[in-house]
């Protein structure tokens, strides 16, 4: 890692980022896919991508205990 979270996060953290980072990047390749098809399709799919991750709904999994 490039140590872009602090040392005192858990170890998890870092692992969560970067699949974030990942599911986001092949979603606006989607969204770039898509407007092969329709261009204004894929400007309202890039668009609704960004608002999810600017508003960043929080779905908590409930633990198995």
């Amino acid at each position: 890692m490039a140590h872009l979270v602090r040392d005192d996060m858990p170890q998890e953290v870092p692992i969560v980022v970067c699949r974030r980072i990942v599911i986001a990047q092949a979603l606006y390749a989607a969204g770039a896919a898509l407007c092969i098809i329709n261009t204004y399709w894929g400007i309202a799919f890039i668009v609704l991508v960004q608002l999810n991750y600017a508003a960043a709904p929080v779905f908590h999994r409930r633990s198995r205990s």
